[in-house]
């Protein structure tokens, strides 16, 4: 028994001299470069949003003009206006963010609870420029979550059932 305790004794003190080596030694062959990119994120990151057409685009420019809406806000509620007849637990919350050394402002639009039979909630993303003292929609993204047994249930491009 001794003799297995003196074995184990040496195999311990052997490993705990192997991690305690001196981590400054090892070659640059040895040294990581750079990260792995996790290329599901990238895919789930990109599959999250639809890109709504330039034609979508100008023509909400227009109504904007004809409109003269002049608050990003404004500008978000007349492209997706809030359902007042909405039942249920339906939300409609708005957030704007004003990008940093920049006049471009991102407003996201989050509707929960939606009155459809197969679309539970709809996020919009909307970039507005201000262009000469006018404002500017100058890209719009959409992501939908669908109702239980419709589709998907996180945020997602694709259509629900």
């Amino acid at each position: 028994m001794s003799r297995l305790f003196y074995y184990f004794s040496i195999i311990l003190v052997g490993v705990s001299a192997m991690s305690c080596k001196d981590k400054s030694t090892t070659t640059p062959a040895e040294v990581e470069t750079s990260t792995p990119v996790d290329q599901v994120k990238i895919d789930s990151a990109i599959e999250e949003y639809e890109l709504m057409a330039q034609e979508t685009v100008d023509k909400l420019n227009e109504a904007v003009q004809r409109e003269k809406l002049t608050s990003v806000e404004d500008i978000m509620r007349f492209y997706a206006p809030e359902d007042k007849g909405a039942e249920g637990k339906y939300t409609y919350d708005m957030t704007v963010l004003q990008m940093s050394n920049s006049t471009t402002t991102l407003v996201t639009l989050i509707e929960d609870g939606m009155n459809d039979d197969s679309i539970r909630a709809k996020k919009v993303v909307m970039n507005i420029s201000e262009k000469d003292g006018k404002l500017v929609v100058t890209k719009i993204k959409q992501s939908y979550k669908c109702w239980e047994g419709r589709g998907h249930s996180d945020w997602n491009s694709s259509y629900c059932n």
